[in-house]
């Protein structure tokens, strides 16, 4: 699971991944959700136990303009323009953060963050929930039965708390994995915890005793990670020489190296991405990987059973293969669900391939699809946020008027220029409640 804050969408499983900070001007931004809604974690208000096979306005206090959202297998929550944030769907773990575990709830809940801290980007594992506030600090709350809240200790927490870094390093990026979880430090060092099985924490290690404290992932020396995505029991960093490292588990191909080995690689090893590809955003579902490349091109590679690698097959795949997109798509977003992925086009249109069992490609169908297909869009409204949600069965969409201006934080999902590294005046700026800046009108562009 990825995450951003209306900085970078997060999406599941995703998730999940950092989540994404957008600001709108003329209009409010709008938070739609489709797909399963079995614990009420589409936050419509729909009754528990059903699905919804196209887009519905999640229920936010009429005041609050979402900037940022993540979902978990089961539940989401959403950061506001003021940086509060809100949860809905289930509470078996607390990942409502009331401080206690109790019913779901179909509609959003206030989540009570210290006073003071906005959230500026947000990620959601399994059924964990992760926000980096305002202060610098790292925020978790929800199941922590595999360490996943990197606190020391196995014990769940139904509010929200701090999470330590080693070596005093802040956290500038956050993604969740099923189990697990992970951050870039300011220090520029990769950091892991929870569920390490399959050797997903990438430290070398396979172990049935998951790690409560974040250790250091084994990066090559001279790498620097700029961008995280997690899967199942698989993870994934671009670093700043453009390489795509993967680790974990290889059952379906997830590293993407033509290894097929059970038990995967404890330490990242190099995803063997075609010659002349450059890699600027990552995406995981839950065992399968995509790469959105800075010319608007989209690699996958791992599980395809449900053609969720969107390349026409559904033959699993063991190095990257090109997603079949439609002409003139310009995809400049990218997010995976548990087994269906999605795209954003460059004039705000969205596309969705792979399972759609609960509705989750959001074409009024529950019909599958092999390769990239439109998802019609509430009449004036543009895409202008993702969600990556690696585990989810359900998603998420922030919509704005199509001619509407939009400024966004975009670290972790949209393409960026350069190596990608974030300076220290934008990670500055990110920790005071700015968010860098992206945006576009009527068809995005880098700047």
């Amino acid at each position: 699971m990825l995450a951003c804050a209306v900085t970078q969408l997060a999406v599941p499983s995703a998730a999940q991944v950092t989540g994404r900070v957008h600001r709108i001007r003329g209009a409010a931004a709008v938070l739609y959700s489709w797909g399963n809604n079995f614990s009420g974690q589409l936050g419509t208000g729909a009754p528990l136990r059903t699905t919804a096979t196209t887009p519905a306005t999640v229920k936010l206090p009429a005041d609050v303009t979402p900037t940022a959202v993540a979902g978990g297998s089961t539940f989401a929550f959403a950061a506001g323009l003021g940086g509060a944030v809100y949860a809905w769907g289930d509470n078996l773990h607390g990942q409502l953060a009331t401080g206690r575990i109790g019913q779901p709830s179909p509609v959003p809940v206030k989540v009570s963050l210290p006073d003071g801290v906005s959230a500026l980007s947000v990620a959601a594992g399994d059924s964990s929930a992760y926000v980096i506030g305002s202060d610098g600090k790292l925020y978790d709350w929800g199941n922590n039965k595999s360490g996943q809240l990197g606190i020391g200790s196995t014990k769940s927490r139904y509010r929200p708390g701090t999470v330590q870094l080693p070596d005093g390093a802040r956290p500038e990026a956050i993604a969740a994995g099923k189990f697990s979880a992970y951050a870039i430090g300011s220090n520029g060092v990769l950091y892991s915890w929870g569920q390490n099985e399959a050797g997903q924490l990438g430290n070398n290690s396979f172990s049935t005793i998951p790690s409560t404290t974040p250790v250091r992932v084994a990066l090559p020396s001279d790498v620097t990670p700029v961008k995280i995505a997690a899967g199942q029991s698989d993870a994934y960093a671009l670093a700043s020489n453009g390489t795509v490292y993967a680790w974990g588990d290889n059952h379906a191909g997830q590293l993407g190296n033509s290894m097929i080995r059970e038990h995967g690689s404890p330490v990242p090893v190099p995803v063997l991405l075609p010659s002349g590809v450059t890699p600027a955003a990552l995406a995981s579902g839950l065992n399968s990987a995509y790469v959105l490349t800075k010319d608007g091109l989209i690699y996958a590679w791992g599980d395809n059973g449900e053609g969720q690698l969107g390349d026409g097959a559904r033959d699993n795949r063991f190095l990257p293969v090109r997603v079949s997109l439609p002409p003139g798509a310009q995809p400049v977003q990218l997010t995976a669900g548990a087994i269906s992925a999605y795209a954003m086009g460059a004039t705000g249109k969205l596309y969705a391939w792979g399972n759609n069992v609960f509705g989750q490609l959001g074409n009024g169908t529950t019909q599958g699809v092999l390769v990239p297909t439109p998802i019609p869009l509430p009449a004036g409204a543009a895409a202008a946020a993702l969600v990556p949600e690696s585990g989810s069965t359900s998603a998420y969409l922030i919509t704005a008027p199509a001619r509407s201006w939009l400024l966004c934080c975009a670290r972790a999902v949209l393409p960026d220029r350069g190596d990608g590294r974030v300076s220290q005046r934008t990670a500055a700026a990110e920790r005071r409640g700015v968010p860098h800046r992206f945006r576009y009108r009527d068809r995005p562009h880098l700047q």
